[in-house]
């Protein structure tokens, strides 16, 4: 699959990224900030169908938004992810199944 790559110009319209960053508009766009210059964004368009078919020691997302965890806490690159939400949004099971995941031999 190729991957479509956005290059946005900064302006004092857009709100505040931080590298690695998932933003998700109105209309169903998923983009994951890749890089930030002085003048441009750089951001990777993510496709939802796939995110919404992952899953890790069976355990599979119910939303964009666990999808989007989901795939941070599995991607080896990061090496450290910080999830906030509200009590029993899954924040606690999905660290726990992404590390049982990346942990367990096959």
């Amino acid at each position: 699959h190729g991957r479509t790559w956005h290059m946005v110009p900064r302006s004092s319209e857009l709100p505040v990224v931080h590298m690695n960053e998932f933003i998700i508009d109105e209309q169903g766009f998923v983009g994951w900030v890749k890089g930030i210059g002085d003048t441009e964004l750089t951001i990777l368009d993510m496709h939802q169908e796939p995110l919404l078919h992952q899953e890790a020691w069976g355990l599979k997302p119910r939303d964009i938004y666990q999808s989007l965890a989901l795939y941070a806490l599995l991607d080896p690159d990061i090496h450290l992810v910080n999830l906030s939400g509200a009590a029993g949004s899954g924040k606690t099971i999905l660290a726990l199944a992404a590390a049982i995941e990346q942990t367990m031999v096959s």
